[in-house]
């Protein structure tokens, strides 16, 4: 995806190094792996069923900037959510094998994801629940919400082009 701004471009290389994790993508259906880019308004089903568990979504969190960070460059910290969601109370079924695919696919894509401007990939912490009605949507079971900081540092010139780029 052709994009000029640093936030679509982490967005899509976070999500790829996610999605390029064999166990994500084995355990995942595409139509499961939710991006908040691309063509659909809404990539969210309202009712998912057993069969499109679990899931996946990143999407965007807390931004934090310092656009004097020096003479030359400005920083932006800007954290993104990556939710998993199963539809098994088993923990060892979806939810851990997921996670660790999660934590592995960042730690491999760390420290830029291969991005001239990212200088630090910092996954955080992580929070489970089970019965959350908002990431099961129906379905019983677990989800996790991993947090992953992205600390990038934006070149001076490029703040101030008038085309955005």
């Amino acid at each position: 995806m052709a994009t000029t701004d640093p936030f679509s471009e982490v967005y899509d290389a976070l999500f790829d190094a996610l999605v390029e994790q064999h166990e994500i993508e084995k355990r995942i259906v595409a139509k499961s792996r939710v991006r908040f880019d691309g063509d659909k308004p809404n990539p969210l089903q309202d009712k998912v069923a057993k069969a499109d568990m679990p899931e996946v979504m990143l999407y965007p969190g807390r931004c934090v900037y310092n656009l004097t960070h020096t003479s030359s460059n400005g920083s932006i910290e800007q954290a993104f959510h990556l939710r998993i969601a199963t539809a098994d109370m088993r923990i060892d079924r979806d939810l851990f094998p997921v996670k660790w695919a999660a934590v592995r696919a960042v730690y491999q894509a760390m420290p830029t994801l291969g991005l001239d401007e990212v200088k630090r990939v910092i996954l955080s912490d992580s929070t489970e629940r089970f019965e959350d009605v908002d990431a099961n949507r129906g379905t019983p079971g677990w989800s996790t919400l991993l947090t992953i900081t992205v600390t990038m540092f934006i070149a001076r010139t490029r703040l101030d082009n008038k085309r955005g780029g």
